[in-house]
């Protein structure tokens, strides 16, 4: 790796700034390397993580939609105007029609792209059924259009590195950092001691929480004891949720923070990932939060995800259970097959907790390409 000092770096995002992948992963890794890093975000009450390596910049949250795609990406524009640096780090598609305007400016700009944001739209049920289809053709020419402007581009998945035509970017990929999967390790507890018999992590919503709450359900009326942990979900589904399911049976967490994450992962047997459909977007996808329960020590029970499975290793893969299916009924079986296994729950806890600090660490694999590519990108040949 190249030891002399990167250009001063801006990140711009419309993420939170401690978001897991923008401050966690990217800003702290470029820290350590340029000359100086700014962190630009929109934020409530000024609240910024306590890191001395990065400044914090930060703008009013957006309240809507409007504001979200019109009003904020040109308050984080004027805000990196004071003392701009010499490289843009865009962090989301809507901030892409400022790329023109800092590359006015004589500033290089690398896009991360974090999505499949032309699929991902078809989704959206903000967005009316019959104008779906257009607005992803719609989404697909702004993205090419502007991302043109980009003088790089890095990409959370393969293969979104090649997403905008005519340029060709690197992969990389969300692992946990050395930071979470150590915190793991401290928290550690013996498998066959964690009081929660399955964890689901990550903001859930739709068909997929519907496809969830089925799952949980069935799994109440053939084992009326089991417990469950859930660690992201909005309001509207808290009461949807303890509307059909006893209290005694679920512990729900509307949001932790990062940090306090793996702990309470770690007092869970199971973690799983449903995904009924695997719609287009889906495909590439790497879910981080398999990692995260990797890290805590779970064992794993997940919907078909072929961007995930094609990353790990044959014999790691041969450790998780993955349902190809989108019958709840099968999903519960599946869960309480692998909870009547005492023996390899405890084998299957240990070798995912391993394989995770040997070969799917931020720092060990996805770091260094993203200082490389910088160095390759912004400093003189």
């Amino acid at each position: 790796m190249n030891i002399s000092k990167l250009p001063s770096i801006d990140i711009i995002t419309l993420h939170p700034p401690g978001d897991a992948r923008v401050y966690e992963r990217e800003a702290r890794s470029l820290s350590k390397y340029c000359t100086r890093l700014r962190l630009i975000a929109p934020s409530k009450q000024n609240h910024v993580p306590n890191d001395t390596d990065i400044e914090f910049l930060t703008v009013l949250v957006p309240r809507n939609r409007i504001e979200t795609f019109l009003i904020t990406p040109i308050r984080l524009l004027l805000k990196s105007r004071i003392k701009p640096s010499k490289v843009v780090y865009i962090q989301d598609a809507i901030l892409l029609y400022l790329l023109p305007i800092f590359r006015l400016f004589g500033q290089q700009c690398i896009y991360d792209i974090h999505e499949d944001y032309p699929n991902m739209v078809m989704r959206r049920s903000y967005i009316p059924i019959f104008l779906r289809k257009l607005t992803r053709i719609a989404v697909y020419f702004y993205e090419q259009l502007f991302g043109r402007f980009a003088t790089g581009i890095t990409a959370a998945v393969y293969p979104l590195e090649k997403a905008i035509s005519g340029k060709h970017g690197v992969v990389i990929r969300n692992f946990p950092t050395m930071k979470t999967i150590t915190q793991g390790l401290l928290v550690k507890k013996p498998i066959d001691e964690r009081e929660f018999d399955i964890v689901h992590l990550g903001v859930i919503s739709g068909e997929r929480f519907t496809f969830f709450i089925d799952i949980l359900d069935i799994l109440i009326k053939k084992n009326p004891n089991i417990k469950c942990m859930i660690i992201g979900l909005r309001d509207e589904y808290i009461h949807k949720i303890k509307s059909r399911i006893p209290n005694i049976n679920v512990l729900i967490y509307p949001w932790l923070p990062h940090e306090k994450v793996l702990r309470e992962l770690s007092r869970c047997k199971i973690g799983i990932g449903v995904w009924p459909v695997l719609y287009t977007h889906l495909k590439p996808a790497i879910p981080v939060k398999m990692f995260e329960y990797m890290a805590a020590g779970c064992c794993i029970v997940t919907s078909h995800m072929p961007g995930f499975e094609n990353l790990l290793r044959p014999e790691d893969i041969s450790e998780i259970e993955v349902v190809n299916t989108n019958e709840p009924s099968f999903y519960a079986d599946k869960i309480l097959d692998t909870l009547g296994k005492s023996k390899e729950l405890i084998r299957r806890s240990e070798h995912l907790q391993s394989i995770v600090v040997d070969y799917y660490s931020w720092e060990k694999s996805e770091e260094i390409k993203l200082i490389d590519y910088f160095y390759m990108q912004t400093c003189p040949k």
